[in-house]
């Protein structure tokens, strides 16, 4: 699968302590950051991250993670956004940045996940649907120390979630079935996301309302065909039931211990 790069210009002005100057001198000092932002080339789902509209961020003290602003998300115009942040010079920093899709929802720039700034967590909602991109997700950390004017990183964003997808061979692909709709309700899941630690809390139950099937090549892997695809986070224990809606008659598909991991595909086939 193509790599897929997403280019983040961040500009940092820097602000020396008064202190530190000379009398009549500039107390701000401009500083650049240029990231070249990329999802890791080892990515093991189907999807290419292209539902990654904007670019959250926010920054939190080195020494004891404390929070100590977010920022506005930044849009992603043709792979590349500018994200301006304040900093104080000598000081250590982490700055934090999750890549995921944001939509308009009644007139409000809306995240596909919500985040709680001050804990730097991230957590799945608790209703989605079904063979939807919306919620692959990535993050990316960067450690700074505010002690030059100008310097240039790069940073690699890695997918958070886990994808799974029920297939079927082709010999038992059905015409009906590209018509049908499927949805599925996971149990067990974890339901939050640490962005300092990386650590995954908090089991609970995720719905995936009924939606159509995937269309063109995304319906298609290799021989096998997409019955049902969606992301979440991973977890051991995990029970799904996927339910598959075709010519007015529901099948069900139990699935126990559902096995996932952090940025690897699930492949379930049924007949």
């Amino acid at each position: 699968m193509k790599g897929i790069r997403y280019i983040l210009m961040a500009m940092l002005t820097v602000l020396a302590a008064i202190s530190c100057t000379k009398e009549g001198q500039d107390a701000f000092v401009e500083v650049t950051l240029d990231y070249s932002v990329t999802t890791a080339d080892q990515t093991k789902a189907y999807g290419e991250g292209d539902a990654v509209t904007h670019i959250w961020y926010a920054l939190y003290r080195k020494s004891n993670n404390t929070f100590v602003r977010s920022f506005t998300p930044v849009p992603m115009v043709d792979g590349v956004a500018s994200c301006p942040v304040t900093l104080v010079m000598n000081q250590e920093y982490k700055l934090v940045f999750v890549g995921m899709n944001y939509e308009m929802v009644d007139g409000k720039l809306t995240p596909a996940y919500s985040i709680q700034k001050e804990h730097a967590t991230i957590s799945m909602p608790a209703t989605s649907v079904a063979n939807s991109e919306k919620l692959d997700c990535f993050y990316g950390i960067d450690e700074i120390q505010v002690n030059q004017k100008e310097t240039g990183t790069s940073i690699q964003l890695e997918r958070i979630t886990s994808q799974v997808n029920l297939l079927c061979k082709e010999e038992d692909w059905k015409n009906e079935y590209a018509t049908a709709s499927s949805g599925l309700r996971l149990s067990g899941v974890t339901k939050t996301f640490n962005l300092l630690n990386q650590g995954f809390t908090g089991k609970g139950v995720v719905v995936y309302e009924q939606n159509s099937l995937l269309s063109g090549e995304a319906l298609r892997s290799g021989t096998d065909y997409r019955l049902c695809s969606f992301y979440t986070f991973a977890a051991e224990g995990v029970n799904a039931e996927f339910s598959f809606v075709s010519g007015g008659v529901t099948e069900t598909f139990p699935v126990i211990g559902l096995p996932l991991a952090t940025n690897k595909r699930t492949n379930v086939y049924v007949k």
